[in-house]
């Protein structure tokens, strides 16, 4: 469904789309919302401005309180200290 204001040729963006919740919203709306929670969680897993570096290649800063690790490599330094099989700590000489 076409918003009627769309000088640019059909781009998605300005398109409606209905969301799961019932909710008419704008695709450019819903995508910028899907990028902005998916670089928070980025940051959640990886550390403060992982989002950004991710788009680079580079890797994860990591937690401070974690050792420096991401949150996913804390739980494998935990699972080794534990004597988990399997779990290793990526920071372990």
């Amino acid at each position: 469904m076409s918003t009627g204001q769309d000088d640019s040729g059909g781009v998605f963006a300005t398109e409606f789309i209905h969301s799961r919740r019932g909710q008419d919203i704008l695709a450019g709306d819903m995508v910028a919302w899907i990028d902005e929670h998916a670089g928070l969680t980025i940051d959640q897993l990886g550390g403060p401005g992982a989002r950004d570096l991710a788009n680079e290649g580079l890797p994860f800063p990591g937690w401070e309180q974690l050792g420096g690790r991401s949150l996913v490599d804390a739980v494998a330094a935990i699972g080794a200290h534990l004597g988990i099989a399997g779990f290793r700590d990526p920071q372990a000489p």
